[in-house]
Protein backbone atom coordinates (compact mmCIF):
# COMPACT_ATOMS: atom_id res chain seq x y z
CA UNK A 1 0.00 0.00 0.00
CA UNK A 2 1.49 3.22 -0.70
CA UNK A 3 2.17 5.73 1.35
CA UNK A 4 0.53 9.00 2.78
CA UNK A 5 2.05 11.99 0.52
CA UNK A 6 0.67 15.72 -0.72
CA UNK A 7 -0.80 13.93 -3.35
CA UNK A 8 -3.51 11.82 -1.21
CA UNK A 9 -5.61 14.77 -0.88
CA UNK A 10 -5.73 16.71 -4.68
CA UNK A 11 -8.74 14.69 -5.74
CA UNK A 12 -10.49 16.28 -3.28
CA UNK A 13 -9.69 20.01 -3.75
CA UNK A 14 -12.24 20.00 -7.08
CA UNK A 15 -15.28 19.19 -5.05
CA UNK A 16 -13.69 21.09 -1.78
CA UNK A 17 -13.40 24.45 -4.06
CA UNK A 18 -17.20 23.37 -5.32
CA UNK A 19 -18.79 23.31 -1.79
CA UNK A 20 -16.70 26.29 -0.46
CA UNK A 21 -17.29 28.49 -3.02
CA UNK A 22 -21.31 27.59 -3.31
CA UNK A 23 -23.24 29.92 -5.59
CA UNK A 24 -20.97 32.70 -4.90
CA UNK A 25 -21.70 35.49 -8.00
CA UNK A 26 -18.83 35.05 -10.39
CA UNK A 27 -18.04 31.27 -9.10
CA UNK A 28 -18.63 29.83 -12.50
CA UNK A 29 -16.19 32.61 -14.26
CA UNK A 30 -13.46 31.22 -11.35
CA UNK A 31 -14.63 27.27 -11.76
CA UNK A 32 -13.91 27.95 -16.05
CA UNK A 33 -10.43 29.22 -15.36
CA UNK A 34 -9.82 26.17 -12.73
CA UNK A 35 -11.54 23.77 -15.00
CA UNK A 36 -8.14 22.21 -16.46
CA UNK A 37 -6.31 21.97 -13.14
CA UNK A 38 -9.28 20.24 -11.47
CA UNK A 39 -9.44 17.72 -14.65
CA UNK A 40 -6.15 16.96 -14.01
CA UNK A 41 -6.60 16.42 -10.44
CA UNK A 42 -9.95 13.98 -11.25
CA UNK A 43 -7.52 11.52 -13.01
CA UNK A 44 -8.14 7.74 -12.05
CA UNK A 45 -3.98 7.00 -11.98
CA UNK A 46 -2.58 9.28 -8.70
CA UNK A 47 0.86 9.40 -10.69
CA UNK A 48 -1.15 11.67 -12.72
CA UNK A 49 -2.37 13.94 -9.79
CA UNK A 50 -0.41 17.54 -10.29
CA UNK A 51 1.26 18.33 -7.12
CA UNK A 52 0.16 20.51 -4.16
CA UNK A 53 2.54 23.13 -5.27
CA UNK A 54 1.15 23.21 -9.08
CA UNK A 55 -2.38 23.65 -7.91
CA UNK A 56 -1.71 26.36 -5.69
CA UNK A 57 0.27 28.20 -8.56
CA UNK A 58 -2.77 28.13 -10.74
CA UNK A 59 -5.37 28.93 -7.67
CA UNK A 60 -3.10 32.05 -7.23
CA UNK A 61 -2.77 32.60 -10.98
CA UNK A 62 -6.75 32.54 -11.51
CA UNK A 63 -7.19 34.68 -8.34
CA UNK A 64 -4.91 37.32 -9.52
CA UNK A 65 -6.62 37.16 -13.09
CA UNK A 66 -10.00 37.90 -11.72
CA UNK A 67 -8.45 40.89 -9.06
CA UNK A 68 -7.17 42.54 -12.16
CA UNK A 69 -10.06 41.77 -13.84
CA UNK A 70 -12.33 43.15 -11.68
CA UNK A 71 -10.22 46.66 -11.36
CA UNK A 72 -10.79 47.37 -14.72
Amino acid sequence: MPGYDEKTEIWKVPDRTRFIMGRVRGGDLVHFHLFQVHDVCKREEPKLWPSALHVLRVYKSVYSIMVRDALK
